[in-house]
């Protein structure tokens, strides 16, 4: 059972890896250049708080703009430990806000309803 556990997040990790060679960096969208647009991102961080205490995750979702700010998208996750495996699906709806002074910098709300399933 264990080592089915590995072989399936051997396969998602490599999986990932392959998709993001694929992603070029995009310039900086002004607040005017994202409404009907399709943002596509993903991440990698730690998951606290598990059966089997912090666990590495990683997850990439979309983001369609609505407007210049707010957005709707899936989100997909994963999260690995020695014994554990969890997937999660979910519909997420996000507000970016654009500072004017640091164009490059993005802070966002997010929030989500979804699906969790430890394997």
């Amino acid at each position: 059972m264990k080592a089915r556990r590995l072989i399936c997040a051997g396969v998602i990790i490599v999986a990932f890896l392959a998709l993001t060679q694929f992603a070029e960096a995009q310039p900086v969208q002004s607040e005017d250049q994202r409404t009907g647009r399709v943002i596509v991102g993903g991440g990698l961080g730690l998951q606290a708080n598990t059966p089997d205490g912090t666990a590495f995750s990683f997850g990439f979702g979309s983001d369609y703009y609505l407007t210049q700010g707010f957005s709707i998208g899936p989100l997909l996750q994963f999260g690995f430990t020695g014994d554990l495996f969890q997937f999660g699906f979910a519909g997420q709806a996000k507000y970016t806000f654009d500072l004017k002074e640091i164009p490059a910098l993005k802070p966002h709300v997010e929030t989500s309803v979804g699906l969790s399933m430890r394997i």
